[in-house]
Formats: C-alpha cells, sequence, structure tokens
C-alpha cells in the first residue's frame, strides 16, 4: 500500500469506531468522550503506524528461514520466531477464505494443503468470523492490524460498559478497561484467533447483564450476536473458557434475584443464547466434526499418554530455578521479563516469554 492508501485501513477503523459511539448511544449506554480520547491514545500508540502508515503487523522476517527467501538473512530470523504460525498458518487460511468469496463461492475446502483438507471446519480460518469480515475490503496484510486493532477496542470500550454497569464510577471503570484491553494475553496473541475470545468476553457479559438489568428485544439481539461471535472466533478451546466464565456469572446473577424473577430471566438468556447458537452453528459442526480426526488431536493423545505413563516422575518442563516455587511464576504477572527474554540471553521462566507475559496485566494496574 502506498500514498494516500495507507491512511485508508486507519480511516475505516475511525468510521468503525464512530460507528459504534453512535450506536451505543442511540441503543445502548453513552460513552463519554474523555473515553474516547483516551483509548484513542492508547490504540494510536499501538497501530497507528500499521493503520495509517502501511505497516504490517506480521513476522514476515520468518520467511527468511523458507525458501525462497532463505538467502536474504543470516542467523535468527527477526522478530519473535514463536509467531510463525501466523505467516504459515493464519494468514495463508485468511487469504483461502478471501479467494472463495471473491469467487462467489462457500470456503470449504482448502485444496492447496497436502492432498486437501477442510477450510470451512477449521475454526482457525476464521471464515465467518465477524471482526475478520469488518477487514475484508482490504488486503489480508493490512487487514491484520485492522483486526487487531478491532480486537483491542471492543474489549475497551465494553469493559468500561461492563464496569459502569456495575455501578463503578466512571475514572475506575475507565482504568479497568484499559487494564484488561492493555493486559499481556491479548496483546500477546492478537494475531491469533484466540485472541477474538479475550475480546468478546466482555461483550458476552456486558450483554447478559443488560439483558438482566433492562430486558428490550435490543439486549437480546446484542446477546444472540455476542454468542454467534463467540462460537465463531476461531479457537474452540478459548470460546469454551469464555462460555464457562459466561455461565458462572449469569449464575450468580440468577441467585441473586428473588425466586420469582429467575426463571423469567433464565428464559430471556437462554432464548438469546440459541438464536446466536443456531447462527453459528453450521460452522460450529463441521468443526466438531472434523476436529478430532487432526494431527493435532492424535499428538495431544500421545502426550497424555506419555505423561500418564511418566506419573510421578520429576517434572521436566521448568527450566527455571525451581526453589522459587511460587515467586517464579507470581513474579511475572508484574514484570514479564523479570526472568530474562529468550530473545536475546538465557531465559529463566518455567517455559517461555509468551506463556508467562500471557499473564500480565500491567504493573501500573
Amino acid at each position: 500500500m502506498h500514498g494516500l492508501t495507507t491512511l485508508l485501513p486507519g480511516l475505516w477503523f475511525l468510521a468503525l469506531a464512530i460507528a459504534l459511539a453512535w450506536a451505543l448511544r442511540r441503543w445502548f449506554d453513552p460513552v463519554p468522550a474523555r473515553c474516547w480520547a483516551a483509548w484513542g491514545v492508547a490504540l494510536a500508540v499501538l497501530f497507528g503506524a500499521v493503520l495509517f502508515g502501511g505497516r504490517v503487523m506480521l513476522p514476515l522476517g520468518y520467511l527468511t528461514k523458507l525458501p525462497p527467501f532463505g538467502g536474504l538473512g543470516a542467523g535468527a530470523p527477526p522478530g519473535n520466531p514463536l509467531q510463525s504460525d501466523l505467516v504459515l498458518q493464519i494468514a495463508p487460511w485468511l487469504v483461502r477464505v478471501r479467494e472463495a468469496y471473491a469467487a462467489g463461492e462457500w470456503p470449504l475446502w482448502n485444496s492447496l494443503s497436502g492432498a486437501g483438507e477442510p477450510l470451512l471446519a477449521n475454526p482457525q480460518s476464521q471464515a465467518f468470523q465477524p471482526l475478520v469480515w469488518l477487514a475484508l475490503p482490504f488486503p489480508v496484510a493490512a487487514g491484520f492490524g485492522l483486526i487487531a486493532a478491532l480486537r483491542v477496542l471492543l474489549p475497551l470500550v465494553f469493559t468500561y460498559l461492563l464496569l459502569r454497569r456495575q455501578e463503578i464510577s466512571e475514572l475506575p471503570a475507565l482504568a479497568g478497561s484499559l487494564a484488561y484491553g492493555l493486559a499481556g494475553f491479548l496483546q500477546l496473541m492478537l494475531g491469533w484467533p484466540l485472541a477474538g475470545s479475550a475480546s468478546l468476553l466482555p461483550v458476552l457479559l456486558y450483554a447478559l447483564v443488560i439483558v438482566d438489568q433492562r430486558g428490550a428485544r435490543r439486549d437480546g439481539l446484542l446477546l444472540a450476536l455476542a454468542t454467534a461471535a463467540v462460537l465463531l472466533v476461531g479457537h474452540p478451546e478459548t470460546s469454551l473458557h469464555v462460555a464457562a466464565l459466561a455461565g458462572a456469572f449469569a449464575l450468580s446473577r440468577l441467585l441473586s434475584r428473588p425466586a420469582g424473577r429467575r426463571l423469567a430471566l433464565a428464559r430471556a438468556w437462554g432464548v438469546a443464547v440459541a438464536i446466536g447458537a443456531a447462527f453459528a452453528a453450521p460452522v460450529a459442526l463441521p468443526a466438531a466434526e472434523y476436529l478430532p480426526r487432526t494431527l493435532r488431536v492424535e499428538i495431544l493423545e500421545a502426550r497424555q499418554e506419555r505423561l500418564r505413563a511418566a506419573a510421578g516422575a520429576e517434572d521436566r518442563l521448568g527450566d527455571g530455578p525451581r526453589q522459587l516455587g511460587a515467586a517464579a511464576r507470581l513474579v511475572p504477572h508484574a514484570a514479564p521479563n523479570a526472568f530474562g527474554n529468550n530473545r536475546f540471553r538465557a531465559y529463566w521462566g518455567r517455559r517461555n516469554i509468551n506463556e508467562d507475559a500471557g499473564g500480565f496485566a500491567g504493573t501500573a494496574a
């Protein structure tokens, strides 16, 4: 992308943010302009170069390890090699999905992977993920940055709205939204579908609350859309985590209501969730049939078998000083690089920087 076209992803993102602000003010809860300004500063720092400067939010340096680019660089590729999945799997699957849509076809089959494999039934192809659809007007490379920015915008806005619905005042709610929206798990995994689960969790919780507190038809529609979006996120494991947390949250609210109001509330939630699940079923059901047959499942089953066989043996997974015990696991939540950084020198965490920093919610928070 060159010239003025480099501004288009940013302008499209601004248009989507304005539309979201208008919809919230019109049908749900208005958000003060000062909150949008605070989030805008954070988003500009994180994504300004990607949305307005033509930069690419993909680890393209890893391609120097592969033909025909192997001669372009010596030594370790730039960036984090643990992100190689983005250029080897996630982006290519998105390309195949887009090509199918451009040809007027359903994205059912990926003929370019070995002898062929399901595409729609592969959740990580994200064929029906709403945030991915919003990036369809742009090439995959530019769309990656746009999707990432949307994955941060949603939790910023809806965490704030959720906290305000819990009768928390504006400034703490804003601080909470920044702590969650900028948390380590979401920021580290922005390129992967599983970040979508963390991004949509506040939307789902807010929808549950507003159906409980107000119960208008538009509130039920929001809950149905949030449910469908979570099921279509492209990562069944974290979708299940979100569903479990939302279920526990809903149960806690249900038990806090007078007995006479519980059935009506459960029915309102159930109808909306069922509609959302039905919308996602044409994608979720093929995935449920396909995934148990994949190589990944065989690898996981073999690993579980090895772990069962080695039960009681010394844990060899940790690569750091075991005498630190719980401290070695807790310190990275406040300082993810406390034990080093495996990109530049010996790393003393239990696994790697991605996993340890995944729980990091921010030192200031």
